[in-house]
């Protein structure tokens, strides 16, 4: 007895089919890869300026002990604009916010000037993307 196997190739709309779903597979991993990029960039920039931030207030603390004021009211670097404030510790929320950037981030901390506990605000601005 014979047994006729009827196998034939892949069909056409197998294929295509095939094809439209490798597609739709590639096409996700590439959105994702692209927003983990993206969610990445945007981390190593939240820790770049709380770093910064900190750096700046270490800064700001040793030169109020040394010289009993507070550093020039708005400094530079890189693409970052500083900005010191001092208020007194009654009114912690007093601080100006006109001259911040479209993205800021702030650190306080306690410092004496003349003898008189005063709150620093250290404020780090940036424009563009957060």
């Amino acid at each position: 007895m014979r047994i006729m196997r009827n196998e034939r190739g892949v069909t056409l709309i197998e294929a295509l089919a095939a094809v439209v779903i490798l597609g739709i597979v590639v096409s996700a991993f590439a959105a994702i890869s692209n927003y983990t990029f993206l969610a990445g960039n945007h981390s190593d920039k939240q820790t770049n300026v709380q770093s910064l931030a900190k750096e700046q207030l270490d800064y700001a603390r040793d030169y109020a002990l040394q010289t009993n004021t507070k550093p020039a009211d708005t400094t530079t670097a890189d693409d970052y604009k500083i900005t010191f404030q001092l208020t007194a510790m009654a009114s912690p929320a007093s601080y100006d916010q006109s001259s911040f950037q479209t993205n800021h981030y702030s650190l306080q901390g306690m410092v004496l000037i003349n003898k008189t506990p005063k709150l620093l605000t250290v404020t780090v601005s940036w424009e563009g993307a957060p």
